[in-house]
């Protein structure tokens, strides 16, 4: 494969840097450019576990957003010059190593789209989360113009395709232009467990924000540990909400805890029972993915990509995500149901190996660069 540039952003933690992971490894470290959003994102190299030789740099100043939908004429000039300067930038990059490819994967909808737009080398725009209902008029003139063999648009869902054709505008005959690649896991070579005294917990990872439902989390927390003497609830995770909702989960019960960022959640997933998304919409959901992988059954959310992992009373069962009786239920009859834990763990495993795996990945990729 030839030399390909990557421009993402990292974090402390989460399903961003997990993908990048994947990315790495498909595209091979030493064929790879990663371009940093900002120089504050360079403290969180050591948690995707580059190697040293890896060619990486922070492409600071690049334009973030183009409108051209100003009122004033020189307003719409002035922001068409930014998005020249910052094409360029990234054409003559791209010259400088061989007409790479360029790969842009956003967690901010519409974020950098323009870059569709560089010329001569192959293009995809990865995003993985939810497009907004409102959006410039300049999105749908690149998905109308733009969009081509070589200009692409890939996203974690079915789902979430939808909504993008529906939001975006895009033309029937462009459609065939964004891809659905699922999100994988790069299956860890060993995995340390959480030390958790003899007692199960049931596991949420993610960012502690309004969207991943923490206040509906904390509702079906206390009801199942005033009913289980030996089951915890563990949200891993830093976020907005992160103090706000430790600090009322300590007022509840101990037993509650939001852990905060780890870089390393396959610990906290190789000791758990069952793994619980309440989530109001997710795209699709690295962490369900690992909790497949790990042979956990999964409670979560009817909503988005979800249900494209969750088979309902398969691999684990889906609730309302604004119903927390529906998930007090749901998640009692996992516990009390040895069986059935097992069952929907192994199913999960089945499907990830089907859907899921890196195997599966890479396939999927191969059709879209290697085409």
């Amino acid at each position: 494969m030839r030399q390909h540039i990557v421009m993402t952003r990292l974090f402390e933690f989460g399903g961003s840097n997990t993908y990048l992971k994947t990315l790495l490894k498909y595209f091979g470290g030493e064929k790879t450019i990663l371009i940093l959003q900002n120089n504050a994102d360079m403290a969180y190299l050591g948690n995707i576990e580059m190697p040293e030789t890896f060619c990486v740099s922070a492409q600071t100043g690049l334009h973030g957003y183009a409108h051209l939908s100003y009122p004033s004429l020189l307003s719409n000039l002035k922001e068409l010059f930014f998005i020249f300067i910052s094409v360029a930038r990234i054409f003559f990059m791209s010259l400088k190593h061989g007409f790479a490819d360029l790969t842009i994967s956003v967690v901010e909808p519409e974020k950098y789209l323009y870059l569709l737009c560089v010329p001569f080398i192959k293009v995809n725009y990865v995003l993985h989360s939810t497009p907004s209902l409102r959006h410039s008029i300049f999105t749908t003139y690149i998905c109308k113009f733009a969009l081509n063999k070589r200009k692409c648009i890939t996203t974690v869902s079915n789902a979430n395709k939808e909504l993008l054709l529906q939001r975006w505008k895009i033309p029937q005959k462009k459609e065939a232009f964004v891809h659905v690649v699922y999100n994988c896991v790069v299956e860890p070579s060993a995995i340390q467990t959480v030390k958790t005294n003899g007692k199960k917990y049931i596991l949420t990872l993610g960012h502690v924000v309004a969207y991943k439902n923490p206040a509906i989390w904390l509702e079906v927390a206390q009801s199942i540990v005033s009913k289980y003497h030996d089951v915890d609830f563990i949200w891993v995770g830093s976020g907005p909400l992160l103090e706000e909702f430790r600090t009322a989960a300590a007022a509840v019960s101990g037993r509650i805890k939001f852990h905060g960022a780890d870089s390393h959640p396959e610990s906290y997933l190789a000791s758990a029972m069952i793994y619980y998304q309440p989530s109001i919409h997710e795209t699709h959901g690295i962490a369900v993915v690992e909790a497949m992988y790990h042979h956990l059954p999964c409670v979560v959310s009817a909503t988005g990509g979800l249900t494209e992992s969750i088979t309902d009373q398969y691999n684990g069962l889906l609730v309302d995500p604004f119903n927390a009786k529906e998930h007090v239920k749901a998640l009692i009859s996992i516990i009390d149901q040895p069986g059935v834990c097992k069952k929907f763990g192994e199913n999960g495993y089945k499907r990830y190996k089907n859907l899921f795996s890196f195997k599966i990945f890479k396939a999927n990729m191969d059709a879209i660069y290697l085409n």
